[in-house]
């Protein structure tokens, strides 16, 4: 940031920042220039200069200029994206999914900075990058649906490439129990798509990234920002059916079916390849204006993922994830809120971490207050935010934000072997050594504190 004084700051101006503002006309001889008539000496009807990052006010042109030398930048956590995705992330108030890498890169950095102040040896982090992430993309040529049959190959590829809601890494991370390396699994939602929300492929991928990581003894990391299960409509079945109702006069009294239109029906059918479901179930009849019409049993829609499949896909990977805790190591970060089958993974992997502004639950407050036919609830938080959810058992570390909670992560992976059930976690080393005794009495009339009996505690003498 510009330091007081400098060319950049409207306080005093000294040395050579002084020469520059008599260059640019800014300061005379005797003084700053009268601004009469002049925005700082920009002659009136000039196209104004704003600086990056405002936002010019409505009717009036703007004119972008570079970031200023000194200024820092935020394409750190920053990939390139179109602007229509970023608007997702801000509405609900989460990181963007290909940014998470760059997030742990940060808190990794933070972890071993803090090493370093509290004086720990081996506190110096390993030169370049402390996370190396190859995205785990499902191979085109396998299956692509929940049922186990998705495979997935690591491929180095652009961020924001992914063609379904759900993207997945292996990451080595250099941590400083595991300086070389150690490698996790990491699921993300993508909250740009669909609202994050669970469908055939995503719960595909999902299923097939943690059955990756038990199989390399790995832990899962899963990054949560969902809507919960997909329930959607066939817009082509929405955009062209028809209701025969009891009194087309008066609504109210119900209808008697569903139907299409004889050339509806035909351009629906013939549009899916030979062989192919039909986008909907419909029986032939003659309607009450002689015409040919089709009464509607079923709909299924030409996009899979609409309707109870998308109910059995959770099912799925909420047994996957249940193995994978019991088996393997999981944790969970509630990036965003988590909705449905999202909250049932993050209770499943027990281990979770969650942000303070971000709620985890079943259904939504509106719905609620729908069946109990008045509002009891105005907000998420209060179902499943952090005082609910916090003081409950079902999460275990509350933080402030999505750094705050990769670090909370770290630390509790450092806890983890490297290679689940095959080596033991590594010791850490610390300047405080494991044979140092330890002393710790309750006073009179004071609680016991666990964790001075396990760690010891300093009196006032300095024992």
């Amino acid at each position: 940031l510009p330091q007081r004084g400098s060319d950049d700051d409207r306080g005093p101006v000294q040395g050579a920042g002084l020469e520059r503002r008599l260059a640019r006309g800014h300061l005379g001889a005797d003084g700053p220039r009268e601004r009469r008539g002049a925005r700082g000496g920009v002659p009136r009807g000039a196209p104004r200069i704003r600086r990056p990052g405002s936002v010019p006010k409505r009717g009036r042109a703007g004119l972008q200029v570079p970031l200023r030398r000194g200024w820092p930048r935020s394409g750190a956590l920053r990939p390139t994206r179109a602007p229509p995705a970023e608007a997702p992330t801000r509405r609900h108030k989460t990181t963007y999914c290909y940014d998470f890498p760059a997030v742990f890169e940060n808190a990794l950095r933070m972890t071993w900075a803090e090493r370093a102040s509290a004086g720990e040896p081996d506190a110096v982090p390993p030169l370049g990058k402390l996370v190396e992430a190859v995205e785990l993309v499902p191979d085109p040529d396998a299956g692509q649906g929940f049922d186990g049959d998705m495979k997935l190959v690591p491929t180095k590829r652009e961020p924001g490439q992914n063609k379904i809601g759900m993207v997945a890494w292996l990451m080595q991370l250099k941590t400083p129990e595991c300086p070389v390396g150690r490698q996790a699994v990491a699921i993300a939602n993508d909250i740009t798509y669909a609202s994050g929300s669970f469908g055939p492929s995503e719960d595909g991928l999902f299923r097939a990234a943690t059955e990756y990581a038990l199989a390399e003894r790995l832990p899962v990391i899963y990054l949560a920002a969902n809507s919960g299960a997909r329930v959607g409509l066939a817009a082509e079945i929405k955009a062209c059916v028809q209701v025969a109702w009891v009194n087309p006069d008066d609504p109210t009294k119900g209808y008697e079916y569903l139907y299409l239109r004889d050339e509806d029906y035909q351009r629906l059918c013939g549009s899916v390849p030979a062989g192919s479901p039909k986008p909907v179930k419909a029986s032939r009849i003659i309607g009450k204006q002689g015409d040919t019409i089709w009464v509607v049993s079923d709909i299924i829609g030409l996009e899979d993922g609409l309707g109870a499949e998308c109910l059995s896909g959770s099912g799925a990977i909420a047994s996957v994830y249940s193995r994978a805790w019991d088996e393997g190591f999981t944790v969970t970060l509630v990036s965003g809120r988590t909705v449905g089958i999202g909250a049932y993974l993050a209770r499943l992997g027990r281990r979770v971490v969650q942000r303070t502004d971000q709620p985890i639950i079943l259904t939504g407050y509106a719905a609620l207050n729908k069946v109990l036919g008045r509002d009891v609830y105005t907000s998420h938080m209060q179902l499943g935010g952090p005082k609910v959810m916090g003081f409950n058992g079902v999460s275990h570390h509350v933080v402030a934000d999505d750094l705050e909670g990769a670090v909370a992560i770290l630390r509790w992976l450092s806890y983890a072997a490297p290679e689940l059930g095959v080596s033991r976690p590594l010791p850490m080393p610390t300047s405080d050594p494991i044979t140092r005794g330890i002393g710790y009495t309750v006073a009179p009339g004071q609680k016991l504190d666990p964790r001075a009996a396990v760690a010891g505690e300093v009196g006032g003498d300095g024992d």
